[in-house]
């Protein structure tokens, strides 16, 4: 077939013992020739058996391509009762077909018999019975259109063997054989589906766009033979350069629904009676517009994705239009549609726009600012029309101060850019607009954004909690190193499931996302949005959201779940038994609050316990135990022997030892058990009961996230389940309200969350609305406001901005004429120069590095890459560790993730690619902010540690980089700071 001859090398021919069967065969190995730009085809001539080549390409001697082909060549004499063909083998002409071919298969066998041919996928889709000769049988395989995308061709036959013999293993052992043996062998056929593949068009009105424009787009679907089809279809419109940083992480759609599958088919041969025998002592076997004179407004929209329509639905006629108003962005627009039918023909179109101006502005701004900066403010004049401009630059920003004029000139060529600089000094915190604007006769544009400035200081929290009738005194110190921006807030609620609103706005608003944290963002969430819902409580819009924030939450759980069935910290982390136990009960919770919960996800952690419950202490065994009782997995012997070591147990572990007896209808032991705890409940002078912490409540290791606020909250919910009469759930709900923070819950993520869990279920015995009444504040024995409490309002918050309050100690006095309790949470945000003192023995350091040097520098260029260093030593063993460092204002940390960052800011190449990287990194996750650089650390045994990241100096100017700071998520009482430096990056 070739335009010219192919040639075929003999490379080797050699005649050789084959050492199986002590015959003799003849190998020989062919190499082919041929140009790389032509098709060469080699297969199995099913008339001649024998192997055949076929190209079309044209003989290249300077350009070759050698492929080699090892072929058996049987000659006349060759007796194939001699088992020359070892079992069976199956090949076809091809291995990939288009829907309605017949596939020819051949069946090799050295054997004639009877065998079964199934064709098979996720089951078996079809079988005959089928005779064959040797040494080859040729069989007919119909491809129908449900076996897209793939299918296997499974054949199997018994071939009778002499029962006298015996395979060896060795010398130490034999296995007897039996009548007949299985033989068997599959090919995989790859069958296209065009019947299924949507043809989907895209088109526009127009190609290039103004910013602020609009712009229709038509979408067009037919189906595989050109006929119109009504579809389903999403659309997103986002801002090409994206995909500059990420590829995209869809596969295409036709792909995903049609790509080949795995077998899934087993097959089992029950006809082997065999027997193995050994020598004695050997063992058996076994996952936007145009700036003008007029004074348009600038450009200040500039959206990643700028729609995202999840499902539209064409016409009958397949066509559909959507009109989209543009942004302020000049940029290529990508619009993405992919669709679907019902019954599941698939397909997807890209199309792109273009959004442009003939004269653009481009501010160059630092990331994150500090009262005390100075800086360069930059912007990039670009003039896109053919003739040369000149312009007037002006720069406006409320928290800086300009050295020299806001209004600069700056000529700028057809097709060229220029730079225009303002010198800034930063003299005021918080968020401020910035303006820049060029013009040049007719031409001009003008761009705002946003920049924020923190003070040069560090914010801390001090709060008093409690609850009170008719009146309380509430002393606060305010130190005479307070800045502005210290304040005091006051927070009244009149029930406690007005207070739980402020754990549901804690949790939900928690920065980082770690397994225990996404856990207790959707468990009390999920708790109290059902509680709320059943007693008629519409406290808060922000309750409205939580299903999305729910969903999301249990997606990530989701992911994060280890092969082996259990969750650590984060993904990159070996599970843990706590953590695991904590996300199991706590979807069990949630799925029992009405959200839909993946059975399989809860099924494989419960395995995860069951399996490694011998290897926990008892305080842990205890809550897993209780976990895996909600699912019915846990095993009531492994319960029952816990309670002999009952009083050993930490609080926290008894009550979920009385929880899982209740659980498991042992409610006799349940309420014995608990009866002998609740004797130890302390009360206060107010009346509020807990257990101290005499009996290990927060002594608890850490590793546990133990607290006496956790324990007290779980003693509630077992006396709410067992005895819920009790009277001291009472004094105990209120000794949690007076744990509660004026910013921070309860305290810890997985303390707000158990609080919140024990109060929902306490909230049912409170009544939830009230009368009408007064309250009033009055500071330093004036009055400082008077309001009233409406019959539908449950909730009331006054700030006091510091310059109301005196230095040093002052008087908050609270009076109210309701006769029922009022709950109160005081808090203090100190807002200082000064720095916490440092726990005993923790040290933090942050060093400035050359990056190829390692030489230590506080001075750097623009465009300059910098290592930063961290070095910590801790006195003791820690668990849960953050560590928070701040960039400073010229810098932004490189993100190794995104495609355009340099390799250098990996620390190890080959780190990408291991899953348990912290045996690498020694960190086991890392979160990348505009304004800081955030390190997670499981577990550290007290010593030294260093770690590093790189950033780009990309803004000139002298910064202030703040203080590094470390602590434990589950410990308050451990934390350090670094010091800050001053960084500077020049021209």
């Amino acid at each position: 077939l070739a335009e010219q001859p192919i040639s075929l090398e003999i490379s080797k021919w050699e005649r050789r013992e084959n050492s199986y069967r002590g015959d003799y065969e003849t190998y020989l190995e062919l190499e082919l020739v041929t140009d790389p730009e032509g098709r060469v085809t080699e297969y199995l001539d099913l008339e001649s058996g024998r192997y055949r080549i076929e190209a079309s390409a044209e003989d290249d001697r300077e350009n070759l391509l050698k492929k080699r082909r090892y072929v058996y060549i049987l000659g006349e004499d060759t007796d194939l009762s001699e088992n020359f063909i070892d079992g069976i083998t199956l090949s076809s002409t091809r291995t990939e077909y288009t829907a309605g071919e017949t596939a020819e298969v051949m069946i090799e066998t050295a054997f004639a018999g009877e065998g079964l041919l199934t064709i098979e996928r996720g089951g078996v889709l079809d079988y005959r019975v089928v005779r064959v000769e040797p040494p080859y049988t040729i069989i007919d395989v119909p491809l129908y259109g449900s076996y897209a995308p793939n299918v296997y061709v499974y054949f199997q036959i018994w071939e009778e063997v002499d029962v006298m013999s015996i395979e060896m293993y060795g010398s130490y052992s034999f296995t007897s054989t039996g009548e007949s043996k299985l033989r068997s062998d599959y090919i995989k056929l790859e069958v296209l589906d065009v019947s299924h593949q949507l043809q989907v068009e895209i088109s526009s009105d127009k190609e290039v766009y103004q910013p602020g424009e609009e712009a229709t787009f038509y979408i067009e679907v037919n189906d595989a033979a050109g006929n119109p089809v009504n579809t389903e279809v999403s659309l997103a419109l986002v801002d090409e350069a994206i995909y500059l940083l990420s590829q995209d992480l869809v596969d295409p759609i036709h792909e995903a629904f049609f790509s080949p599958r795995e077998l899934g088919v087993g097959s089992f041969n029950s006809l082997v009676p065999t027997r193995e025998n050994r020598p004695p002592g050997r063992g058996g076997g076994g996952g936007g517009g145009d700036f003008s004179e007029d004074g348009a407004d600038p450009r200040s929209d500039f959206p990643d994705t700028l729609i995202w329509l999840p499902r539209l639905i064409t016409e009958e006629d397949g066509r559909l239009r959507v009109t989209v108003t543009l942004p302020d962005s000049l940029t290529t627009w990508r619009v993405s549609v992919k669709g679907v039918t019902l019954d599941t023909e698939v397909g997807e179109a890209v199309h792109t726009v273009i959004t442009q101006q003939p004269v653009v502005v481009r501010p160059q701004l630092p990331q994150q600012l500090i009262v005390g900066d100075t800086f360069v403010l930059s912007a990039v004049v670009h003039n896109y029309t053919a003739e040369a401009l000149n312009f007037v630059a002006y720069a406006d920003c409320s928290i800086c101060d300009f050295t020299g004029d806001l209004s600069h000139r700056v000529a700028v060529e057809p097709g060229e850019s220029e730079v225009v600089n303002w010198q800034a000094d930063v003299v005021e915190a918080g968020e401020s607009d910035v303006v820049i604007s060029v013009e040049a006769g007719e031409y001009g544009d003008a761009v705002q954004t946003t920049v924020t400035a923190a003070p040069r200081s560090i914010s801390s929290w001090v709060s008093e909690s409690g609850s009170f009738e008719g009146k309380v005194e509430i002393p606060i110190d305010l130190p005479d190193d307070a800045l502005p921006g210290s304040q005091l807030v006051i927070k009244l609620d009149r029930t406690i499931s007005s207070s739980l609103l402020d754990g549901v706005e804690y949790l939900t608003g928690f920065p980082y996302g770690c397994i225990e944290q996404t856990m207790s963002r959707a468990l009390p969430n999920a708790v109290v949005s059902r509680a709320f819902n059943q007693l008629g409580v519409s406290e808060r819009a922000g309750l409205a959201d939580l299903d999305a924030k729910i969903q999301a939450s249990i997606q990530r759980l989701y992911a994060f779940q280890h092969d082996d069935g259990g969750w650590g910290w984060w993904y990159d982390d070996s599970s843990n038994n706590y953590n695991t136990a904590w996300v199991v009960f706590g979807l069990q919770v949630t799925a029992e609050s009405g959200y839909f919960i993946d059975p399989g996800v809860i099924e494989r952690g419960t395995s995860y316990l069951a399996e490694n419950l011998a290897e926990m202490n008892a305080d842990t065994q205890s809550f897993a135990l209780y976990a895996m009782s909600l699912g019915g997995g846990a095993e009531l012997d492994d319960v029952l022997s816990l309670t002999s070591s009952f009083v050993d147990l930490n609080t926290f572990s008894q009550s979920a030892l009385i929880l899982t007896l209740d659980q498991l209808g042992e409610e006799e032991l349940a309420l014995e058990l608990l009866l002998s705890i609740v004797d130890d409940l302390e009360t206060d002078s107010l009346g509020r009961q807990y257990i101290p912490g005499r009996s290990k409540d927060g002594y608890y290791d850490k590793k546990y996230m133990s607290s006496s606020v956790r324990s007290n909250a779980l003693l509630l919910k077992a006396i709410l389940t067992v005895h819920p009469d009790h009277g001291s759930a009472s004094g105990i709900a209120d000794w949690l309200m007076s744990k509660r923070r004026s910013n921070s819950g309860w305290g810890t993520t997985n303390e707000t969350a158990f609080s919140m869990i024990a109060l929902t279920d306490y909230i049912a015995h409170e009544q939830t609305a009230g009368k009408v009444f007064t309250y009033s504040i009055s500071l330093n024995g004036t009055e400082y406001s008077t309001a009233q409490f409406a019959a539908g309002e449950n909730s009331e918050v006054i700030n006091i901005p510091a310059a109301k309050l005196a230095e040093g100690e002052n008087q908050v006095v609270i009076t109210s004429d309701s006769a029922q309790a009022l709950y109160y949470v005081v808090g203090r945000e100190l807002v200082s120069e000064t720095l916490p003192e440092d726990v005993e023995g923790i040290m933090v350091k942050r060093t400035y590095h050359h990056p190829e040097t390692k030489k230590e520098l506080t001075t750097f260029s623009e465009g300059d890459l910098v290592m930063i260093q961290i070095t910590v030593n801790i006195p003791t063993d820690a668990f849960y560790i953050i560590i928070e460092d701040p960039l400073p204002g010229g810098l932004i940390a490189l993100n190794e993730n995104l495609a355009l960052t340099s390799h250098a800011a990996s620390a190890d190449p080959y780190a990408a690619a291991t899953r348990y990287r912290w045996h690498i990194l020694g960190y086991n996750y890392k979160e990348i902010y505009p304004d800081k650089v955030v390190f997670f650390i499981t577990e550290l045994a007290d010593g030294y540690y260093t770690y590093q990241y790189y950033a780009r100096a990309v803004v000139a100017g002298e910064f202030i980089s703040p203080p590094t700071h470390l602590s434990a998520m589950y410990d308050e009482d451990f934390y350090g700071y670094g010091e800050e430096i001053i960084l500077e990056v020049q021209d």
